[in-house]
């Protein structure tokens, strides 16, 4: 069809997904058919526009009607649609013998959230913002400041705890 267009699908668990959708679909049918499941109605859902993915988010959102269609809720080519459980993660960060928390939406980019931890701690000595990271506490994950919160929630938690680390060094 040609009044097809792509959006992207963002859900907690898993990385972005491009789907295709015409103006006419509803909400709740797009959702339905990528396997979100029956049960739409618990989840909060963001409708953002491609410029906008960068912002922080809002974690006291108004989801869209499910049964809206996507050009009534003004989606178009290129918008994203955040569908999560969480309307909001609680975030813990760990340096050193410091811990800082704080909430944000589901949608938030690790990229504010780093920049947000950064501001909270004082480095150590020799220690550059521009070569720290967040790594998903208790695991080798690392998060890349592109990705969003809702990539590491899984099934409807929450909160996060991440470590605040040095980039490793290459020895060679």
């Amino acid at each position: 069809m040609k009044n097809e267009f792509e959006l992207f699908l963002h859900r907690e668990g898993v990385q972005p997904e491009c789907l295709v959708a015409t103006p006419e679909e509803t909400l709740r049918k797009l959702l339905k058919q990528d396997g979100v499941g029956i049960d739409v109605a618990s989840f909060a859902i963001e409708v953002v526009a491609p410029d906008g993915i960068e912002s922080p988010g809002d974690d006291d959102l108004v989801s869209p009607e499910f049964d809206a269609t996507l050009a009534s809720i003004g989606v178009k080519s290129g918008y994203h649609i955040f569908c999560h459980r969480c309307r909001s993660v609680a975030v813990v960060v760990h340096y050193q013998e410091r811990t800082e928390e704080r909430h944000f939406a589901s949608r938030t980019r690790i990229g504010y959230v780093l920049d947000w931890a950064l501001s909270k701690f004082p480095l150590a000595e020799g220690q550059d913002k521009k070569h720290m990271f967040l790594q998903v506490n208790g695991t080798k994950v690392g998060a890349r400041r592109t990705q969003d919160l809702c990539e590491f929630v899984h099934e409807g938690k929450c909160h996060l705890t991440f470590d605040l680390l040095p980039d490793p060094k290459i020895q060679g």
